[in-house]
């Protein structure tokens, strides 16, 4: 076969069939976590980040987060984004290793360049909380909306609040009432804030002053990094 003859993405590939046909953890998994370890040991990188996540969860193998951690660190190196996501989450955090807000950063950074919304919206929550960066609510808002326009509802609803009260962007109700708007579509949690703005502006015509408004939606410090894509926050 391809694998015994030492092709180096014939391990990779193999290890991706066996997870698809079975993934509940029996002798399949433990063979495709051998199939990806050596395939990560040949240098094939997309197998860093795969290798990383069975450690993590125990998944073929023994949980390790020493492991997971290292091979994360490589995957990262390689401008990985999922791989920078978790590194910076866990550097964020001080999961195994130890807490480093600028380093977080920088993660996050570097996965925002790839346009994962998860990672731009973080970059936004350093700026708007000052973790690893001074603070900078024009910046905030800038990745914030970023985010937003790809979809991802936290970051509306924080673009809807900073609209609100005039936080790193002019303020406009319009403006604030378009992204809860937005956010009110995909999660019911936005109602609330999008109920009580339309309220504030039909007794107010706009003209009243929201300063005592809805509150920011929570910027991170929360979250988790899902077992199949790095979507932990600050």
């Amino acid at each position: 076969s391809l694998c015994r003859q030492g092709h180096h993405w014939s391990h990779f590939a193999l290890a991706n069939m066996l997870l698809q046909e079975d993934d509940r953890g029996t002798a399949s998994t433990t063979e495709a976590f051998g199939l990806y370890l050596k395939a990560a040991e040949l240098g094939v990188a997309p197998a860093y980040l795969n290798l990383a996540n069975m450690y993590e969860r125990g998944m073929g193998t023994e949980k390790d987060d020493a492991k997971a951690l290292e091979w994360y660190s490589r995957a990262a190196k390689l401008g990985d984004p999922e791989a920078q996501m978790r590194l910076a989450y866990r550097l964020a955090h001080g999961e195994g290793v130890g807490k480093d807000d600028a380093r977080a950063f920088k993660m996050f950074e570097e996965a925002a360049v790839s346009g994962k919304p998860t990672a731009v919206y973080n970059v936004g929550c350093a700026y708007f909380l000052g973790k690893g960066v001074p603070r900078d609510y024009a910046k905030a808002a800038e990745y914030f909306h970023r985010a937003a326009e790809e979809g991802f509802f936290p970051a509306q609803m924080n673009l809807g609040n900073m609209f609100q009260m005039g936080q790193g962007v002019p303020r406009s109700l319009d403006e604030a009432l378009f992204w809860y708007s937005k956010a009110a579509q995909q999660n019911d949690d936005a109602l609330p804030a999008l109920e009580s703005l339309k309220e504030r502006m039909r007794l107010s015509s706009g003209a009243a002053d929201l300063s005592s408004g809805v509150d920011f939606a929570e910027l991170g410090l929360g979250g988790d990094v899902a077992a199949g894509g790095a979507d932990g926050r600050f």
